[in-house]
């Protein structure tokens, strides 16, 4: 129930107990972000409609829900992939498609580890980074479309050094992405996130003005 929660978007339930989760279950308290699973069941089935699958007439929003793949698979993995590198630009994207989730926090949280991993492989002495993030977005008549969202300003990278927090700093990109969600989702777009793809992670090379080897941050 905890990592059903979780994938809805909701926070601080790890300590919950059963009677406060159960609450949360039956007061129909939607998650943050405009998502597929807040779709009423006329809409998922015009989705469904527009994808050509064939149900019931009665039939339930939880099977609509199964029948669109919004259920993580039984074993859902994190992949990570390398798609660039030389002396001075590292890229990689962590592949979170497997939880089928629309929640960044929760699928961020899975991810965080091999991503802090791989930034300190690849960091030296400091880089310039940024990550983003890449959803997968519908509508109910059919539309659907993926976007990217950014955690920097302009999309501007930040610098990292040796002794950065690099998960303080990963959380806090993650919460101008997650704006970029709210923007597009919101004044009556039409537009819910189905799930997250991936984050996408960039590594740039730092040069320090000589003589200061500060932690000042670009963009």
């Amino acid at each position: 129930m905890r990592e059903d929660l979780k994938r809805r978007g909701f926070k601080n339930v790890s300590r919950m107990k059963r009677d406060e989760l159960l609450n949360i279950v039956d007061s129909n308290v939607k998650p943050p972000h405009a998502t597929i699973k807040d779709l009423r069941v006329h809409e998922l089935k015009a989705l469904a409609r527009a994808r050509g699958m064939v149900f019931k007439s009665r039939v339930k929003k939880g099977e609509l829900l199964d029948m669109l793949g919004v259920n993580a698979v039984e074993t859902p993995e994190v992949k990570l992939v390398n798609t660039f590198g030389n002396d001075t630009t590292n890229k990689f994207y962590v592949d979170v498609r497997d939880f089928r989730s629309s929640d960044a926090d929760y699928v961020l949280e899975r991810a965080m580890e091999i991503i802090v991993k791989r930034v300190r492989e690849l960091l030296g002495r400091g880089k310039k980074f940024r990550i983003s993030m890449e959803g997968r977005l519908v509508k109910p008549d059919g539309d659907k479309a993926v976007s990217r969202f950014w955690g920097t300003r302009a999309q501007m990278p930040r610098v990292i050094l040796t002794d950065t927090d690099l998960t303080a700093e990963i959380l806090e990109q993650l919460e101008m992405m997650k704006l970029g969600i709210d923007n597009y989702t919101s004044r009556g777009s039409g537009w819910v996130l189905e799930m997250i793809n991936r984050f996408l992670i960039e590594l740039y090379e730092y040069v320090p003005l000589r003589g200061k080897e500060s932690r000042d941050k670009c963009g």
